[in-house]
């Protein structure tokens, strides 16, 4: 009889055990919700190119990276709903922000967009540094966004898909910086590759 409280003890702590992992496996699912939610709201984003804008580029090279950019941020926001029809764990409507950050970025995307319209905003070499400085912040974040979502990941196929999409927003990354230090800065910055651009 004097064993009962031992094994009674090790029975709750296996119960214990057993209903903390289910739960601990919907609070990490939880999480990548709300990253995947504002991935999915980050290259909605960078697909948004519209058409007057491209009358502002002076220069070819600019133009079709922001083209690349833009259809990476097409494609990728189709892909992230096929991801979630296949897998309805995943959801895209909820990113666990705040009111006042919601309330933050929609200033910070109209005075984005005030600087970038079609008549009075910037233009020319102004409107190519600002596009380009602020897809490389973007291109930036994401690129450590996708990783820590894929170390998180516990689906193989949802995992190497985020992989993919990293290896993607690096390259996208690095020549977005080599031509924002080719025409506009004159030394180079260090990227993942090291330094590129600038005086030779």
């Amino acid at each position: 009889m004097r064993l009962f409280p031992a094994a009674a003890a090790a029975l709750t702590v296996a119960c214990t055990v057993v209903l903390a992992a289910p739960q601990e496996d919907r609070d990490r699912q939880r999480e990548l919700n709300y990253e995947y939610a504002k991935l999915y709201k980050a290259v909605s984003g960078l697909r948004l190119l519209d058409e007057a804008l491209l009358l502002k580029f002076e220069s070819k090279e600019t133009e079709q990276l922001a083209k690349q950019i833009a259809g990476f941020g097409s494609r990728t926001r189709a892909e992230l709903e096929d991801l979630a029809r296949a897998h309805p764990e995943v959801k895209l409507d909820e990113d666990g922000r705040t009111e006042l950050s919601h309330e933050a970025s929609k200033r910070q995307k109209h005075d984005r967009w005030t600087s970038f319209a079609p008549v009075t905003g910037a233009s020319g070499a102004d409107f190519e540094r600002m596009l380009l400085m602020g897809q490389a912040s973007t291109l930036y974040t994401l690129r450590f966004r996708v990783d820590a979502m894929a170390d998180a990941e516990t689906s193989a196929p949802r995992r190497a898909y985020l992989r993919k999409a990293r290896g993607e927003l690096d390259r996208l990354y690095i020549q977005t910086v080599k031509l924002l230090d080719e025409r506009y800065f004159k030394s180079g910055a260090k990227t993942p590759l090291g330094v590129i651009g600038g005086d030779d």
